[in-house]
């Protein structure tokens, strides 16, 4: 028989995107009890919160890979190396006019998407910063 509480625990990092401008939303109230139970549970978690941090939306022509001189963005650098380091990703948004709102819709451009390009889709090759790692959406309507 195998004792289970002589093995280690794995401690997952959790990084926790949050795209509603309204600071009192469900979505903050989602965002934070889901915070709760992580760190409850001996996990690790960083909140995001796209609004709060004046997270620029825009995609720079610049940004878009276009050969080997490419490189992100510097507020797009830090995010990556969030995205990097997490095990797992969670989006918490609402659903607004049947989309989510452009903030996430731009985070996923901006820095999931970094460095993408049309071939890659096209070969199937995935984005190394979130290959493997479980994505958790979380969102609110109405």
């Amino acid at each position: 028989m195998v004792d289970s509480s002589s093995k280690a625990q794995k401690i997952f990092r959790h990084l926790l995107v949050l795209a509603n401008p309204s600071a009192n939303s469900f979505d903050h109230s989602i965002a934070a009890e889901y915070a709760g139970v992580v760190k409850d549970n001996g996990q690790h978690i960083v909140i995001r919160d796209l609004y709060a941090t004046g997270f620029d939306p825009v995609l720079k022509a610049t940004e878009r890979p276009a050969g080997a001189e490419w490189t992100p963005a510097p507020d797009v650098v830090e995010e990556i190396e969030l995205l990097r380091t997490a095990d797992l990703l969670v989006f918490v948004y609402p659903i607004w006019f049947g989309l989510p709102p452009a903030m996430l819709k731009r985070y996923v451009e901006r820095v999931v998407g970094a460095g993408y390009t049309v071939n890659d889709l096209q070969g199937a090759v995935w984005q190394p910063v979130v290959q493997g790692k479980p994505l958790i959406s979380f969102s609110t309507s109405g």
